[in-house]
């Protein structure tokens, strides 16, 4: 096994405390599993982020960091002070997923949202819920959280935690979505495969694959990105019905302080036996009434420096 000794972080978010025990779902949800991605589908994610990012249909996400704003953007955050910040992207991605009378958006985001929560929905319905069992409604984070590491800044981004720590649900899975290219080595993210063990990998994945992790409970971060390929990647955290309404919906809270960790908020639902036109409106409809700041971030905090979770 290859010594990761040198590389992992040696301070780590602990906000949250233990995480339960038992823990509130099955040992195969927790394990580490790599599922597949309809072309068409990962596609159509990655042509709407490119809209939702300003840039061209036939832009290389891979070479972002070659762009005139990605060279910028590489520049400024190799000094110490534009560590743990939001690039450029992340920042017009907030802006365009949840438009306010103070941003401009980019022309066709309105259309871009729709269609990406449109790819999302079958997403949900084609990959998830086969992946999560038998199961009658998901609940899920409106908008997937945008991940970009640029390749050549010398820096990791955020710091060694787990989700739990800024109090998110423990029923909750992550489905980590590189898009454009593969991911590998220094430019993914790493993480232990179950809480507690300590086998930090990279996670290794091509574009039309995705990796369900348990975020909440692996401990996981970031190194510098020395590859010649920036990561971009979304972020989408996802519960079984039934552990949300047992665990999450109040008054049954098991997590002190994840108050915005509800479905209306941060969360919306689908059922399986809904249209898939009703289940992207209603989307659409929570996504517009959450201010872009609050569903870009993981956290409950915006501040510095528990920041780890805009990121990895």
């Amino acid at each position: 096994m290859t010594d990761l000794s040198n590389i992992v972080p040696k301070d780590s978010v602990k906000c949250a405390g233990p995480l339960p025990d038992p823990l509130p779902l099955p040992d195969d949800l927790i394990r580490e599993k790599i599922v597949g991605v309809p072309a068409d589908i990962a596609r159509e994610l990655e042509l709407c982020v490119k809209a939702m990012l300003g840039l061209a249909p036939t832009a290389n996400l891979g070479k972002l960091h070659e762009s005139p704003e990605g060279s910028i953007e590489v520049a400024r955050r190799g000094s110490p002070e534009r560590m743990g910040r939001l690039t450029c992207f992340n920042r017009r991605w907030a802006k365009n997923i949840k438009p306010t009378a103070s941003h401009f958006e980019e022309p066709g985001a309105a259309q871009a949202r729709h269609r990406f929560q449109s790819a999302l929905h079958r997403l949900l319905r084609e990959v998830v819920a086969p992946d999560l069992g038998e199961v009658e409604q998901l609940v899920f984070q409106v908008w997937p959280t945008l991940r970009v590491h640029l390749a050549g800044t010398g820096k990791n981004v955020g710091r060694r935690h787990r989700d739990f720590d800024y109090f998110h649900p423990p029923s909750e899975v992550n489905y980590w979505v590189p898009l454009g290219c593969s991911v590998f080595g220094a430019n993914s993210l790493y993480s232990e495969s179950m809480p507690g063990r300590g086998d930090y990998h990279a996670f290794q994945a091509s574009h039309g694959q995705a990796v369900r992790f348990y975020g909440n409970g692996c401990d996981h971060f970031t190194v510098p990105n020395t590859t010649d390929t920036t990561r971009v990647s979304l972020d989408l955290r996802v519960l079984r019905a039934r552990e949300y309404y047992q665990h999450v919906e109040p008054p049954n809270c098991q997590v002190p302080g994840n108050a915005q960790f509800i479905v209306g908020r941060y969360y919306t639902t689908l059922r399986m036996d809904e249209s898939h036109d009703a289940g992207v409106q209603r989307a659409l409809l929570i996504g517009n009434a959450v201010r872009s700041d609050e569903t870009l971030t993981v956290d409950s905090s915006d501040s510095e420096p528990e920041r780890a979770s805009l990121f990895d």
